[in-house]
């Protein structure tokens, strides 16, 4: 059986192997208080956390002000 990944069939490339140009990217913009949270009741508790929970009786919710509109859309990193 042939397998590839979809990154091994890009325009150009003939990778030596099939599955040789895998890779993943990860941007980490949570709170980080948030993150623990959620890490520790809900991921490592193998818990189900869905609609904003965090596993230890506090909720996620959207700001008074939020749109997905924001201006502007960066913001100054302290």
């Amino acid at each position: 059986m042939t397998w590839s990944l979809s990154s091994d069939t890009m325009a150009g490339m003939t990778p030596s192997k099939p599955g040789t140009t895998f890779h993943a990217d990860w941007f980490g913009a949570w709170d980080n208080t948030v993150m623990s949270m959620w890490m520790d009741n809900c991921i490592n508790k193998m818990l189900n956390c869905s609609g904003g929970n965090l596993g230890n009786g506090k909720q996620m919710k959207q700001y008074a002000g939020f749109t997905w509109l924001a201006s502007p859309r960066l913001v100054p990193v302290p």
